[in-house]
């Protein structure tokens, strides 16, 4: 939940922003959560944003840190009303830098990417870098363009090729493997199975059944 209001800032959820914030402050009013559980909670949405939008922060943000020191202020409430102001800020800020059409354009071309080089050693890290965006914020985007988190929509590509070339080729299954990215046959073996229910030799042996049928020549 910490990661995800740093991950939200820029994108069109804006009143789902302030609903998350606003929640926030009212358990801490009602002391459903501990000054310190809240202590640490600001203390890493302050880290998370010096990190993740390092770029976009300018010299007019030094009252960040002056906000970090929520004890200073007379009441809660004081506080709040000044955070929320910044944070709303920030994130108007950061919206008109990725706006909608340049972050739909990028992940395309991050899903363009893992389907030219799903037989590589791909991860995350290395699609973000490639399309010059921030890990924590391509990682929100992209699920949200895809429906699907990385791992998964990765899996999905490669477990598709394979029953490709299961039905379509004689390849070996190592071969296979090696061919949709997986160094290692057994780890392959047990993702397929895991996917798709069979594992990839009895997968083909179904596929051939229903290419020649018993009793009967190739299947038109």
């Amino acid at each position: 939940m910490r990661l995800q209001r740093v991950q939200l800032l820029g994108t069109d959820k804006s009143e789902e922003i302030a609903k998350g914030w606003n929640g926030l402050f009212y358990a801490v009013k009602n002391e459903w959560i501990t000054p310190a559980e809240f202590s640490g909670c600001m203390d890493d949405f302050f880290k998370e944003v010096k990190k993740t939008y390092r770029n976009m922060l300018t010299d007019e943000d030094d009252h960040l840190i002056k906000l970090a020191d929520y004890y200073s202020y007379p009441a809660l409430a004081v506080w709040q009303t000044e955070f929320m102001e910044w944070v709303m800020e920030l994130h108007e800020r950061i919206n008109s830098r990725f706006d909608a059409n340049k972050n739909q354009q990028k992940i395309k071309q991050a899903i363009d990417y893992i389907q030219e080089n799903y037989d590589k050693d791909l991860n995350m890290a290395v699609v973000s870098n490639h399309i010059s965006m921030n890990y924590s914020l391509f990682s929100y985007l992209f699920k949200e363009y895809t429906g699907s988190n990385f791992v998964n929509y990765l899996k999905g590509i490669r477990m598709q090729e394979a029953k490709r070339l299961l039905d379509e080729t004689d390849l070996r299954i190592i071969e296979i493997s090696a061919k949709v990215g997986y160094e290692n046959e057994k780890h392959f073996m047990k993702i397929f199975k895991s996917v798709c229910g069979v594992s990839p030799s009895e997968y083909r042996k179904n596929a051939q059944m229903q290419h020649f049928p018993a009793g009967g020549g190739k299947k038109e």
